[in-house]
């Protein structure tokens, strides 16, 4: 996996709840495509 993933919290605390969910989506990434160099995720 190639992703340099990247996750901003703006406007409320980091919940590691929150963290974890982005993560397992973006693992699923690269199942449509192995060659994702970077995610950036705002919540």
């Amino acid at each position: 996996m190639q992703i340099r993933l990247q996750i901003t919290f703006r406007g409320i605390p980091h919940y590691d709840a929150v963290d974890t969910k982005i993560r397992e989506k973006i693992s699923k990434l690269d199942g449509f495509h192995s060659h994702i160099m970077s995610c950036r995720v705002w919540s």
